[in-house]
């Protein structure tokens, strides 16, 4: 094999496509290049000369986008994240002699919606999570090489609903396991031949029945029709009469073609990862005030001013309560007050 196709002879882990192959349990070491790549890229720039808007701009638009690669292919330790946006954070609030400057907004709401009170920057695991619904649409929809492995290895003999996580499975497998119960409640089949599994997809669009019933068994939804209608005698020893009034409201799949998937979170159907991040983001209710700080003609810097200006997260000394202290009287005024946001932008 090294004769024929040139590859050299070397112990685990190695790297194949840029992620790291690896045998026994994963470690952060494996994945530590990620972690450099990141530094590098923030070391090169002289960040003393820019704004936090130019900051965010980078972040959003060149940091966040080394990962990509491996968030979709791999499986790399929430620890390994985590560096990864403390490093960003530590870029985007600057240095000072002596240390890191105070981090005054979480870096996880800095991750939630502009609207939300956040920036945009995009939360890696987030993405990494919507990664893995990407992976099971297409381990349950693709013919391609991976997915047919991947079905022969784990479902030989069962539906993919069914399968569990057994000794020796991989991370792979693991990880499309947390996602999976979210991502059949999103993922319809339009009937055209009734091919696919009556009591394990969700060709109802209200979920698998699997969800709403005890006692399940193994039929396509085919053996559910006769002369082109629903044999409502069969369904009835089955499934009670309310589902059974539900299924009957359906058009008995009477084609030849292959049942379709779909994907409900967006109008075409067809799968998106945009549509997957905003399924797993923050839910945190949007504001009115937030969303009008984020415009096309106000600079970023300002807009991620007015943020920190309606969290109260400029240094004044309203921050006594956070344990960060700071001048607490303002010497501009005749009759000097506290140091508050009021004071300082209203009075």
């Amino acid at each position: 094999v090294r004769r024929v196709t040139g590859f050299g002879l070397k112990s685990f882990p190695v790297r194949y496509l840029g992620c790291p192959l690896f045998v026994g349990c994963r470690k952060c070491l494996y994945f530590m290049e990620l972690v450099q790549s990141v530094i590098s890229k923030v070391s090169s720039w002289r960040s003393r000369f820019l704004s936090n808007g130019g900051r965010i701009v980078l972040i959003k638009h060149v940091l966040s986008a080394i990962p990509t690669h491996l968030l979709a292919a791999s499986c790399p330790p929430k620890g390994v994240l985590a560096l990864v946006e403390r490093a960003m954070a530590n870029f985007l609030w600057g240095e000072r002699e002596g240390g890191l400057r105070h981090h005054w907004i979480k870096w996880a709401d800095l991750c939630a919606d502009p609207s939300q009170g956040g920036v945009g920057v995009r939360s890696l695991l987030d993405v990494h999570t919507a990664f893995s619904f990407k992976l099971w649409w297409r381990f349950r929809t693709g013919e391609c090489l991976w997915a047919t492995f991947m079905r022969a290895k784990y479902c030989r003999q069962s539906h993919p609903c069914m399968v569990a996580a057994g000794q020796g499975s991989s991370y792979m497998w693991r990880r499309l396991l947390q996602i999976r119960e979210v991502a059949e409640q999103n993922l319809w089949w339009e009937m055209r031949s009734g091919q696919c599994n009556f009591w394990f997809d969700n060709w109802m669009g209200s979920g698998p029945l699997c969800q709403r019933l005890q006692s399940v068994s193994d039929h396509l939804v085919r053996d559910f029709v006769l002369n082109g209608r629903w044999n409502q005698q069969l369904l009835r020893l089955w499934v009670p009469d309310d589902i059974v009034s539900e299924i009957v409201t359906k058009v008995a799949p009477v084609g030849s073609a292959d049942d379709r998937a779909v994907w409900a979170l967006t109008e075409s159907g067809d799968f998106s990862i945009a549509s997957t991040y905003a399924l797993v983001g923050s839910q945190t209710p949007s504001s009115f005030m937030f969303d009008r700080v984020w415009h096309s003609v106000i600079p970023i810097k300002i807009s991620f001013f007015m943020v920190r200006l309606l969290r109260d997260r400029l240094p004044m000394a309203s921050l006594g309560r956070l344990q960060v202290y700071g001048p607490s009287k303002c010497f501009c005024c005749l009759a000097s007050q506290s140091e508050s946001l009021e004071h300082v932008f209203a009075e």
